[in-house]
């Protein structure tokens, strides 16, 4: 399930066995190239709160802060079924659960399902 080859959503194909209500805890990827990162040169604090864009960026799923949207992170193409539940309405918000480094900065997020 996902994309192959390319690393966007362009040739996603939806299995239909993808639940929208299943909470997410996963690291992030691509934090040191986002916007948070690369502009503050750090990452964000444990308990800050997040959520995910609702849309594809750059044909990918994005966390952002909530507070003031800014990119802090690509979500694992492996919940790109996600994509799916958004059409539906659903949302998905949460916190950073871990953070940190300074040469390969990585952190961990929590999102809960909000239905619409």
């Amino acid at each position: 399930m996902g994309s192959s080859g390319s690393g966007t959503l362009g040739n996603y194909q939806p299995s239909g066995q993808a639940s929208c209500d299943e909470p997410i805890t996963t690291d992030l990827e691509e934090v040191a190239r986002e916007e948070y990162f690369s502009g503050r040169g750090t990452v964000p604090s444990v308990g800050t709160k997040v959520q995910l864009h609702q849309g594809a960026v750059k044909g990918r799923l994005t966390v952002e802060i909530t507070k003031k949207p800014e990119t802090i992170g690509l979500l694992p193409t492996s919940f790109h079924h996600l994509v799916l539940c958004l059409k539906k309405g659903y949302s998905y918000a949460g916190e950073v659960t871990a953070s940190g480094g300074k040469k390969l900065p990585v952190v961990t997020v929590s999102l809960v399902a909000h239905k619409p």
